[in-house]
């Protein structure tokens, strides 16, 4: 049964003790004492003037029923929320989404200022979304209070309050009310970093298809193309670069043993040797090989879209890297060496000449080795270039023994002898064997290096992809190595020489240490011979084709791809975390729309007045409103007793108090 409490007379606000109550001044006779006057004076009960005036009893005074329009608020705004969220995330985490180029590259020197304003936007969406999410507790907590048949405990609107404003329940009366409310609380709190980590652009990478074209030097018609410019293309061709020879065998040491080292040429640098590769460009680049005036080498690569048409690549902002991995076809050689004691009864024999004259009132020393190959005839021996020296013989000499061995591969064995400062070399033995391959090369920005913006530092840490003998590249390339030997020696030493003893001064006096650094010195130049091979043949107006022709034709055309990076700002999840970006707006946005949808069905059931429509139990006016108009001012606890335990024993409602059509106040519900 429910009580009702109304003041009598017509004046609503009119509050008189029920005969069972004692008036405050009746409880404490020293609450009314007038200080001023010393005289004991006892308040009687008066009527409250002017309530009706100070507090809006109209909850039907507005201009759009909340009734209505809150649920569709709540579902709608929440609804919008949740489908930017997740087609945001959704896009961003298929593909990365690059900002335009000049707003990629303001984001990027104004990082701090983007950030902030990120922020207050992910703080906006947050503030809606928790605006609605309150909405739609507390109309839950209304048609809870104002339909018929309806009633909530005193508990459940102070926690659903509290809910509301983002609280956790602090009691365990109803451990499992307070478990949600719990991380409830905690999806409210963090939306604000959901949305920021969402919206906040960063550096993400950017990757486009590479396709290009290359020289095939394994290709049948470049082999013939080999035979009819042997007497052409021959290591004097590339004499103006031939001092390259001892930087590129230096370079690939280096790498070998893990010590810093750059070779660099025609705008590029290399970090591993040559890999025997021609660095591809997007662009033009400018050949020195022939002059110091050069010659350009067309780009051979074009970046595609997904349909295979040719599009640009996207720009990165200053400083920010571009790189590409590249498939190409390389050139290098297996190569082992091994000292070995040769004089003229060895196989292969090593005998030294040399002959002192004095020119110019200097003496001066001719010296060479001539080295007989296992099976040759006297009139067969080859002779080293004679090279100047001094009286000390103070030089590096080499030749080549060319032959098939027992396994049917073309085999160069390559002789090395020192005398002098350098007889510390003593002989050696190098066998190689030429071979065309297939490696992935890294292409990334070193701007210290030429100030480019363009990838041009290369660096190959993969291993060969596959490899194939090129004996019809074997002469060449071990012809360009004795070459760059007799460039390298002056009249006071060699300087490739010089190399190779300064890496068995700084490396572990060993053997096998002594025979890797000769390995990896002769592969690092006889790369290189393929790089310059190759460069030769590309670059424009080389005229070394058939019909003096500058283009190799597509029969000596080998394909090459690749991927472009870019690196710039704009959006992308990273599928490691991405899954926890959305959780809480998520979280906060289904239990809005849940607890509306819930309530819906359930208003099926429990019809309410008109007069209720506006009533929301967050508003502190109508609260009081309700409380002041309705009669349970005397079924309440004192305010000194467990209002927890008590509230959820106390049942409410709000109803009509008056009569169908009266104002609504807060009556107590008999359980």
């Amino acid at each position: 049964m429910a009580h009702s409490f109304n003041a009598p007379g017509s004046d609503p606000n009119f509050y008189q003790p029920q005969p069972d109550q004692k008036s405050p001044a009746a409880e404490n006779p020293l609450a009314s004492q007038d200080s001023h006057s010393g005289d004991e004076k006892i308040l009687k009960p008066t009527v409250v003037n002017g309530l009706g005036e100070k507090v809006d009893w109209n909850f039907t005074n507005g201009s759009m029923n909340p009734y209505y329009v809150t649920p569709v608020a709540v579902i709608v705004g929440q609804t919008l929320l949740i489908i930017f969220s997740w087609v945001f995330f959704g896009i961003t985490l298929m593909q990365p989404v690059p900002l335009p180029y000049s707003t990629a590259v303001y984001v990027y020197r104004n990082y701090q200022t983007v950030t902030l304003i990120v922020t207050l936007i992910a703080t906006a969406l947050a503030l809606c979304s928790v605006i609605l999410y309150a909405k739609a507790i507390r109309y839950a907590l209304a048609r809870s209070l104002a339909g018929s048949g309806s009633n909530a405990s005193l508990y459940a609107i102070t926690t659903s309050i509290n809910v509301s404003q983002g609280k956790p329940i602090k009691d365990f009366i109803r451990p499992w009310w307070t478990t949600l409310s719990i991380i409830l609380a905690l999806a409210v709190a963090t939306q604000t970093a959901g949305y920021t980590t969402l919206l906040l652009p960063k550096q993400i990478v950017i990757p486009t298809t590479m396709l290009g074209t290359e020289l095939d030097l394994a290709s049948p018609a470049f082999q013939n193309l080999m035979a009819a410019n042997a007497e052409k293309v021959t290591p004097e061709y590339f004499t103006h670069v031939l001092s390259l020879a001892q930087s590129s065998g230096s370079n690939a040491v280096s790498t070998h043993f893990s010590l810093p080292s750059v070779l660099n040429f025609n705008q590029f640098s290399y970090a591993n040797a040559t890999m025997g590769i021609l660095p591809l460009s997007l662009e033009h680049v400018h050949s020195n090989l022939l002059s110091a005036t050069g010659k350009n080498v067309s780009p051979a690569m074009t970046t595609t879209n997904k349909n295979g048409q040719t599009v640009q690549p996207k720009k990165a902002p200053p400083t920010l890297p571009v790189r590409f991995m590249l498939t190409q076809q390389g050139f290098t050689a297996n190569i082992s060496c091994e000292s070995r004691v040769l004089d003229a009864t060895t196989s292969p024999s090593v005998v030294f000449n040399s002959i002192t004259s004095t020119i110019f009132n200097q003496n001066m020393t001719w010296a060479q080795i001539a080295v007989m190959c296992p099976g040759d005839t006297i009139a067969q021996t080859d002779y080293s270039r004679p090279v100047i020296t001094s009286a000390n013989v103070d030089a590096v000499y080499g030749a080549s023994c060319p032959f098939t061995n027992t396994e049917g591969r073309r085999q160069w064995n390559l002789v090395l002898a020192g005398s002098g400062m350098y007889k510390q070399l003593g002989t050696v033995i190098c066998s190689i064997f030429p071979q065309v391959t297939t490696v992935k090369v890294d292409y990334s920005v070193n701007s210290k290096l030429a100030g480019s913006s363009s990838p041009n530092f290369l660096n190959s840490s993969h291993p060969i992809t596959s490899s194939v003998d090129a004996p019809w590249l074997g002469d060449f390339a071990v012809d360009l190595f004795l070459r760059g030997l007799y460039v390298g020696q002056g009249i006071v030493g060699n300087s490739m020489g010089d190399n190779i003893l300064a890496f068995w001064e700084s490396l572990p006096n060993t053997t096998e240490t002594a025979n890797e650094v000769l390995a990896e010195y002769v592969r690092g130049v006889i790369e290189l011979s393929g790089t310059l091979l190759r460069t030769a043949y590309t670059q424009d107006d080389n005229r070394l084709f058939a019909n003096g022709d500058s283009t190799a034709p597509d029969n000596m055309r080998v394909i090459t791809n690749g991927t472009h990076y870019v690196t710039t700002i704009g959006w992308h999840q990273d599928p490691a975390t991405s899954a926890g970006i959305l959780v809480a707006p998520t979280v906060v946005s289904l239990m809005a729309i849940a607890l509306i949808i819930a309530t819906l069905l359930r208003m099926r059931k429990h019809r309410e007045p008109r007069a209720s429509h506006y009533f929301d139990p967050g508003n502190i006016l109508h609260i009081i409103s309700a409380a002041s108009t309705g009669g349970a001012a005397g079924k309440m606890p004192a305010l000194d007793e467990s209002s927890v335990t008590n509230g959820d024993k106390i049942l409410i409602a709000l109803e009509p108090v008056g009569g169908e059509g009266s104002r609504p106040g807060f009556i107590l519900v008999d359980q």
